[in-house]
Parts: structure tokens; sequence; C-alpha cells
């Protein structure tokens, strides 16, 4: 526990910039990164920029990280760290992922559906990793492997300054977790998943949407805000 407040003391300096803690907070940091790429089978050519791109993702969760988010800080930047990491093997082609990682992921599956089913209502992360006895970080890592590429953090064509994420949030919302976001995604009815994909995998404008399924824009406004409320109720 004193090691993760030590940590968590470190990003907060970073954040504010003082002069040398962010290097302090990277290099504290870099037995996250070796636990994230050791689960990958590449090439020893390939380990140099792996690290630099792995570490690119560290600093976007050292800088970005909120401490208002009640969750841990490897939590958070597992995702971040693994969204570079998968950015580099897509655009080699060479990304493989072992079949314990997959295990993970049906077992994860079936977790989520067999204690939404008991508990009735939404799980967390923190009931599957209690459930299977993992650690949250290897759900994300496992959750994330197979999860095929997203633009959950990417903004809209015809809003740049907004993302899913934004649009989900509100004044009163404390949801801060990608993947429980990932799994709401995965309740939608699918002409409402078909709606996501269109307007935030692919970024659509609501006006190129309303095209391809013949409908006005107003209504593809309502539907719109139809989905964002549901997946609100979802994430409650």
């Amino acid at each position: 526990m004193e090691q993760l407040a030590e940590n968590l003391d470190l990003i907060k300096r970073a954040q504010n910039k003082e002069p040398g803690a962010l290097e302090e907070a990277v290099n504290s940091n870099q037995l996250l990164i070796y636990s994230l790429l050791k689960r990958y089978r590449y090439a020893k050519e390939d380990q140099e920029d792996l690290l630099q791109v792995a570490n690119i993702g560290l600093i976007k969760a050292i800088q970005n990280f909120d401490f208002s988010y009640e969750v841990l800080f490897s939590t958070y930047a597992v995702p971040l760290i693994l969204g570079e990491i998968k950015k580099y093997f897509r655009e080699k082609q060479s990304l493989h992922v072992s079949r314990s990682t997959k295990e993970l992921y049906q077992a994860i599956v079936k977790a989520q559906e067999e204690l939404e089913k008991n508990l009735n209502r939404n799980v967390t992360l923190s009931d599957i990793s209690e459930h299977l006895n993992v650690s949250i970080e290897d759900i994300v890592y496992a959750y994330e492997s197979q999860y095929r590429p997203c633009s959950l953090d990417s903004n809209l064509k015809d809003e740049d300054d907004i993302t899913l994420l934004d649009t989900i949030k509100d004044k009163n919302s404390d949801f801060t977790n990608n993947l429980e976001l990932k799994f709401a995604l995965e309740k939608l009815e699918p002409k409402e998943r078909l709606f996501v994909e269109l307007r935030f995998f692919q970024g659509l404008k609501q006006s190129e949407i309303a095209e391809r399924l013949f409908v006005s824009q107003v209504q593809i406004s309502r539907i719109e805000r139809k989905i964002i409320d549901k997946l609100r109720e979802l994430l409650e």
C-alpha cells in the first residue's frame, strides 16, 4: 500500500510538471510494461520499438490519470499501454495472442453472464476478478487483447472535441472505465450496436448515418440520445 501511495504521489508531481518527476514516474512503472510485453510473441529486433511505444501509452496514462477515478493506476494504464502496443503490431501485421489469454477471455465472458444472472445486476471488474480469482489487470489485458480496434477515445467527425466517453459522461456521472463501457456496449440490441458502429467506431456524421438508414437526421439524433441514455443506465 505504501508503494502504491508513493507511485500516486509521483504521478501527481509529474502532472504538476515538477522537474524530473515524469521521467521518474515512467521509470518506476517499467515493470508494468514488461509484464504486458512478455505476454506477446515478437521478434527480438522489435523489442526496442515496443518499449518505446509502450512508454508512450504509459506517459499518456501518467499525464491523464484522474485521481477521482478510484481505480488503481495500473488498471487505468493497461488499456492505454496495450493500445500503443497493438497499434504497433497492427502496422506490422504481426500480433499474436496466446492461447491462455484467449481462454481467459472466454472465461471472463462466461463469468459475466453467470454473475449477472445470479446477482441480477450489472457486474463490475471487481466482481469478475473475485469470481475467477484473477487480477483486474489480467482481466483488462485479456479483454483488450480480444476486442477489435475501436474509437472510444477518438473524436467525432462533427464534434472535434467530443468522444464517446465524453458523450456518455454527464456532470453527475462517476463512470471512468473503458472496459466497463465495452461490457455495456455488448448489451445493446443489434440495431443499437449498428448505430454505435457507424457513429463512434467509423466516425460517421449524423447526416451520413441518416442517408445510410433512410431516415431523417432528426430521427438519428433521437436514436443517439436514446442509446446514450441506455448506456448510462447500464453503467449505473
